[in-house]
Order: C-alpha cells, then structure tokens, then sequence
C-alpha cells in the first residue's frame, strides 16, 4: 500500500515537471496562434454581420476588416508617437533650466555640508568635497 503511493507520487510528480517543461518551450511559440485565434473569435461578430447586412463574401468581409483595422492602429499609433515626441521635446528644452536648479540646491547642499564635517579630518571632507562636485560635473555633462 505504501509503496503504490510513493509510486502513484513519483509518477506524478515526473508527469507534471514534464508538463512544465513542454509547457516552457511551447508557450513562446503559441502565444502568436493564442492571439490570431483570439481575434478571429472578437471578428466574427462583424464578419457575421458584414455578410448579412452588405452581403459581402467572407474573404471581402474579413479583408476589409483588416484593412479597417491596420488604419485604425495606424492612426492612433500616429497620434501616441507625435505626443511622445512633443513631450520629449518640452522636457530636453527645459531640462538646463532643472539642472541649474539642481546645481543650486547641490550647493547650498555642500555649503550645510561643509558645515556639519568642520570637525572632520581634512581628508575626509577634501574628498566628501570632491565626489559631491564630480556628481555634479557628471550630471551636468550628461545634458
């Protein structure tokens, strides 16, 4: 009786890790297969009525929704990549403007810095000093 569990278990276990490891190189494969057939599923309604209302074939109906559709993604991908582009733009003509604020507040920055590590030795704030300027140089540069 114990060993049929232990057997039925092992069996079990392998069938599942081999249904994991199928499942891990089929899915990549199947997922353009998963979304053709999800969109045929969604498309069927409108073929269905292209064919009864306009009485179109199914090769016509299906290709002019296609088509419909490609103009329709055209379209709004048109208008997503020129609002990106513009507020890209906005934010490269205003980004010296947010840097030079960085590099005040950076300096009033070192200045309470400078303050706190009077009592430091002068190796260690010489350096705090040096790294805190070559971020900003960095920063700046990057611009």
């Amino acid at each position: 009786m114990n060993r049929s569990i232990t057997r039925k278990l092992i069996i079990r276990t392998l069938a599942i890790i081999c249904l994991l490891v199928a499942a891990y190189f089929i899915i990549p494969v199947s997922v353009p297969i998963l979304l053709a057939g999800i969109t045929a599923f969604l498309l069927e309604p409108i073929v269905m009525f292209f064919k009864r209302k306009w009485k179109m074939s199914r090769k016509i109906a299906v290709a002019f929704i296609y088509i419909v559709s490609v103009i329709f993604i055209s379209i709004i991908c048109y208008f997503t990549i020129t609002q990106l582009m513009s507020q890209i733009i906005s934010i490269s003509k205003q980004a010296p403007y947010y840097i030079s604020k960085l590099s005040e507040m950076w300096g009033h920055m070192q200045e309470n810095i400078s303050k706190y590590t009077e009592d430091f030795p002068t190796e260690v704030s010489s350096s705090l000093q040096k790294t805190a300027t070559d971020f900003i140089k960095k920063i700046e540069e990057s611009f």
